[in-house]
């Protein structure tokens, strides 16, 4: 996993709470988002996609428009067009 997937995963977890990628505290066990899972899927409100931008733009400095989030829903797309962004291959 890329250093941006690992923080796109991480942004989420945070924002979500364990709970939502089936955490289990008891046992210590914890998991985080699939890089391919559709996280837009999960019963998430538009705030929570807000506050998930908000510290994307913190954590990568990118201010990443709110379209991008529908246009690459899963960690890995999302991860990939922030790093093609970055190297000046494409565009917001």
């Amino acid at each position: 996993m890329s250093h941006t997937e690992t923080t796109v995963c991480r942004v989420w977890r945070e924002v979500l709470g364990p709970a939502t990628f089936g955490d289990a505290p008891e046992t210590g066990a914890t998991s985080r988002p699939d890089a391919d899972e559709d996280l837009l899927a999960l019963d998430i409100s538009s705030l929570d996609v807000v506050r998930v931008l908000s510290s994307l733009r913190r954590e990568l400095g990118q201010r990443i428009p709110l379209a991008t989030m529908f246009e690459h829903p899963t960690v890995r797309s999302l991860a990939a067009k922030v790093d093609a962004v970055a190297a000046g291959t494409e565009s917001f």
